[in-house]
């Protein structure tokens, strides 16, 4: 998924536009991602955000990863 920039205002405001993975389940998205903020020029302070929604009577599953000390 990639996000871009759509339009720049004042020289600060950026509008982005994630890509959003969309079917008859519901759809997600990543509304921030780090390495991408990054690498656009944007300011960043956390590692990822996502949004979804699902459709009626669907069940998604919960992911997360952690880190080996």
């Amino acid at each position: 998924m990639e996000i871009k920039i759509e339009t720049v205002h004042l020289d600060a405001i950026a509008v982005i536009r994630p890509d959003a993975f969309e079917d008859e389940r519901g759809f997600f998205l990543e509304t921030f991602r780090e390495d991408q903020f990054r690498n656009l020029g944007l300011p960043w302070r956390f590692v990822q955000d996502n949004h979804s929604r699902s459709s009626k009577n669907v069940v998604r599953g919960l992911h997360a990863t952690k880190r080996n000390k």
